[in-house]
């Protein structure tokens, strides 16, 4: 007797709907492979903080200070030089003053370092010198706590002068993660800083047996809006200054990259 052999009939997807699978099944593989790479090689900081895509594009951090109660003008606009050194100025660019302060921080092996702050605001002409550069924080993070310290010396010049010396002691610190805002979450990093003066004296703050304790603390935002559109990294909130003089504090929340005048 002849058996009759049944053929088992083929599923077939229409192209539509394949094509559909093909795509979201692309795009979850593209978020899968992108959560790891971020998971392996970290957060860029140096993407945040200046930001030299945006720098590069005339643009500036425009916000407001609270540490009063009234909140006041604040901005930080930055000059890239050479070797991935740049200057922070915190005057506005349009104010006549606008290059009369800056720190100078270079990204240079792996880390942002700051070795130098000029103050020719005011007489004397000031400079504090850091030798060598005080570690900030890392051009890697790869979302686990992380710290640095170490030891450097510190002189203070006033006009081309050396009034002041001493040891800074200082600690860098990624701590995390953290909601600053409702719904807001910002890398949390930490700069402390203890300058213990061993020779010299100077009304504008040091002498020897003098301490100086500093502490700072920047927040990363991956989302800060852009005057023309859309969003981009960028240091969103900046708490901190002299912990022992109040007058040398801040707590500066930036709200927008805005374009420099004339650009």
């Amino acid at each position: 007797m002849a058996t009759r052999i049944k053929q088992k009939r083929k599923l077939l997807l229409p192209k539509s709907k394949l094509f559909l699978f093909i795509v979201v099944f692309v795009i979850f593989g593209v978020i899968a492979v992108a959560t790891s790479l971020a998971a392996t090689f970290g957060e860029d900081l140096r993407s945040y903080y200046p930001n030299e895509q945006l720098v590069s594009q005339n643009k500036y951090l425009e916000g407001f200070n609270y540490i009063s109660g009234t909140p006041q003008r604040a901005v930080l606009w930055f000059e890239l030089l050479d070797n991935g050194k740049f200057k922070q100025y915190n005057y506005g660019p349009e104010d006549p003053k606008t290059r009369c302060h800056w720190d100078l921080l270079q990204w240079t092996s792996g880390k942002l370092v700051y070795s130098k702050t000029h103050d020719e605001c005011g007489n004397p002409t000031k400079e504090t010198v850091f030798s060598p550069a005080i570690t900030l924080m890392p051009r890697t993070w790869n979302n686990n706590a992380w710290s640095a310290n170490g030891k450097s010396s510190v002189s203070q010049i006033e006009n081309n002068t050396i009034v002041c010396t001493g040891t800074n002691t200082w600690q860098a610190n990624v701590i995390g993660r953290e909601e600053i805002a409702s719904g807001v979450q910002a890398i949390h990093v930490r700069s402390k800083q203890t300058i213990r003066w061993t020779s010299g004296r100077s009304s504008s703050g040091c002498a020897a047996g003098y301490t100086t304790n500093w502490q700072e603390d920047y927040y990363l935002l991956s989302n800060l809006p852009k005057d023309s559109g859309g969003t981009a990294k960028a240091m969103k909130r900046t708490i901190g200054g002299n912990k022992d003089v109040p007058s040398d504090r801040w707590d500066i929340w930036f709200d927008l990259w805005k374009t420099l005048p004339g650009k």
